[in-house]
């Protein structure tokens, strides 16, 4: 199923508690605090695995949680849980009759358990008071997204760095006339190459109209050329130099020469025609170099701003790059989680908090520079912690008390150092009233765990009470038919895990009966029961994941009562699934061949009716009852006795039925 909303909760009935929490609760609000409230409901009996266990509107001014988390919490010492158990009448908004029972025994949850959460976080909130990380700074800094370009750089003289923007202004380049390439081996290291036709096509200009006005722009790309063009005339000089070398050695003959010298001159056609006299100067380089675009640069990111990160091009091999650029990639990815957090944090937050810590901010005094709602947190939450540690309970409103003080706090007439030194004296009489307080060390789980299940069986029973004409769970026998999918699915992780061959596990119990269709019809699957074949290792194992998990191990019992079996089941819970395993020695066969989908072997009928028998339980002995009366001689069983077996028959496994 899908998650709950508020309103599906409340139209399903499945509210327990709802209540206002917060400032109003303290009653330390002011008329523009807003009315946060809180909840708690039960998930409903047809949740698939997808169980909801909160829900919250955007800013979390309202917040329910499901009862399992919430009792989960609440045996935790959460503050903001314990105190819903403490909450007055009046500003309880709906109590189920229920829900009342479990806030009766509130007072199990004031122990010293709840030292620390209280404690802990009011140091929290004083360590976060006066926080140069605080959102409002970032405010302050002028918070603007940025592009991958802010994130990339190149030299600027022998040991410095320079944003490539203001690299390229210094020559009144354009990004989108540049070109990445690759720089192997370097992560995040970049060729960039320039389209210097392209940028007289965009900037609606010539290379003569550049050159006549000796633009920044005219005399970076002449000196970018004339070392091109120098490094071309000394290579082409080198290679004839080269071949006249070894014309002289008498390596080649004249014809080779003139071969090789044309071979050269194609290469480098500048070169040549300066050599032979002709009137080609840098210029004419440089204008035959800019005619036509590459076409090919598509500039460092998009034109609009939008890029993620830098783009790449190809280029022609003959090109000289214009420098060496990095992209610090990991700098632009925390950049943009900081200014989602920040956009968030803008959209969220409370106007009234956010305006007086900016007076703070701008008032120009650095001891007023503080959040003061955290430091209003911060007393009260030691005030209350010391209170509990008094044996005086949770206290939560705080009027006659120190209403009035956390009001001044709220409201900057303190400045910090003075805030500090009041509440590092409160803070030593918080630590030594914890030191000496005398009251219950912990919660009690098993009592909390009882209470949870109690609350939700008898919610249930009252619900089917309530609705006889149309039951709001499905029949018994879909909810069986999801609840044994799940089962089995968390049976396969644990033998999985115990390393096990799962043909050397049998599923037995209400699981195999429902496998049958001989389960009776208002009876729910609630565990697992199996049989294991193993040795004393796994034995071992059982006993250990039993203690673990707060479980029951009967070993080695003295009474044996079943054919092969070690000794009586061990039972505990894993994975919020109660398992009774039952080992056998590892070369007992098994009375079936049945194998289920997930590799499991499922037990006989007459197997489980004969472990039934063995029990003599009244449960077990209704569940015979109920399917014999459909498929065996109803005369061989009569309801309400205790049956007895015959000593000399071996029951489990049972090797002979006929």
């Amino acid at each position: 199923m899908s998650k709950l909303t508020f309103e599906e909760i409340r139209e399903r009935g499945l509210l327990l508690f709802e209540y206002v929490r917060g400032s109003k609760l303290y009653h330390t609000d002011t008329p523009e605090s807003d009315t946060d409230t809180g909840g708690v409901f039960i998930c409903p009996q047809d949740f698939d695995f997808d169980i909801t266990e909160e829900v919250s509107d955007e800013k979390n001014d309202t917040k329910w949680w499901e009862l399992g988390k919430f009792m989960r919490l609440a045996m935790t010492s959460n503050p903001a849980v314990i105190e819903a158990f403490f909450v007055p009448d009046e500003l309880v908004l709906f109590e189920h009759p229920l829900f009342k029972e479990i806030r009766r025994h509130r007072d199990e949850f004031v122990t010293k358990a709840a030292f620390m959460p209280f404690g802990g976080y009011a140091v929290s909130q004083i360590k976060k008071a006066q926080g140069q990380n605080k959102k409002i700074h970032w405010e302050m800094e002028d918070m603007k997204r940025m592009t991958p370009l802010d994130f990339c750089y190149t030299f600027d003289g022998r040991q410095g760095s320079v944003n490539i923007q203001e690299w390229l202004g210094r020559y009144d380049l354009r990004q989108d006339c540049c070109g990445l390439v690759n720089l192997i081996n370097m992560k995040d290291c970049y060729l960039m190459y320039y389209d210097f036709a392209q940028h007289f096509r965009l900037a609606g200009t010539t290379l003569d109209e550049e050159m006549q006005a000796k633009s920044r722009f005219f005399r970076f790309m002449r000196r970018h050329f004339e070392k091109q063009f120098d490094e071309r005339v000394g290579k082409a000089l080198e290679e004839k130099h080269e071949i006249y070398a070894r014309r002289n050695s008498g390596k080649i003959t004249e014809e080779e020469l003139v071969d090789a010298l044309c071979k050269v001159d194609l290469r480098y056609p500048e070169v040549s025609i300066i050599i032979d006299g002709e009137t080609y100067t840098i210029v004419d380089y440089m204008r035959e170099k800019t005619s036509t675009p590459y076409g090919e640069h598509c500039g460092i990111i998009n034109q609009d701003g939008t890029s993620n990160t830098v783009r790449l091009c190809s280029t022609n091999k003959d090109e000289t790059p214009v420098c060496m650029m990095t992209y610090n990639s990991e700098g632009y990815g925390s950049h943009c989680k900081k200014f989602r957090e920040y956009e968030e944090w803008k959209s969220k937050r409370n106007k009234a908090r956010y305006e007086s810590n900016l007076e703070g901010e701008k008032s120009g005094d650095p001891d007023m520079k503080y959040d003061c709602k955290n430091m209003y947190h911060s007393f009260r939450n030691v005030a209350m912690c010391t209170e509990i540690a008094k044996g005086e309970g949770l206290i939560l409103d705080r009027t006659g008390r120190d209403r009035d003080f956390l009001m001044d706090v709220r409201n900057r007439k303190f400045g910090y150092s003075e805030l500090i030194k009041k509440l590092d004296e409160m803070t030593a009489e918080m630590q030594k009233a914890c030191a000496e307080s005398t009251i219950r060390e912990s919660i009690d789980e098993g009592f909390v765990r009882n209470l949870v299940s109690d609350t939700r069986m008898k919610f249930f029973e009252r619900k089917h009470e309530t609705h006889k004409t149309g039951p709001t769970r499905p029949p018994m026998e879909e909810m069986n038919e999801r609840t044994c999918r799940s089962l089995l699915q968390t049976t396969a992780q644990f033998t999985d895990m115990m390393r096990l061959d799962r043909k050397d596990v049998m599923i037995t119990g209400s699981i195999a009966l429902f496998k049958h269709g001989m389960l009776p019809p208002e009876r729910e699957i609630h565990d697992v029961d199996i049989v294991i074949r193993g040795n004393e290792e796994l034995d071992r194992d059982l006993q250990t994941i039993t203690k673990i998990h707060g479980g029951n191990t009967f070993y080695r019992i003295s009474d044996d009562t079943f054919k092969g079996v070690k000794h009586k089941p061990f039972i505990f819970r894993w994975k919020d699934v109660e398992f009774n395993i039952w080992v056998l020695d590892e070369n007992v066969e098994f009375d079936t061949e049945i194998s289920l989908v997930e590799g499991f072997r499922l037990a006989t009928v007459k197997h489980i009716l004969d472990a039934k028998k063995t029990y003599g339980r009244d449960k077990d002995l209704k569940d015979l009852s109920e399917i014999c009366r459909d498929i065996l001689n109803p005369k061989k069983v009569r309801t309400g006795e205790r049956m007895k077996r015959n000593e000399e028959e071996p029951l489990w496994p049972v090797s002979d039925y006929r």
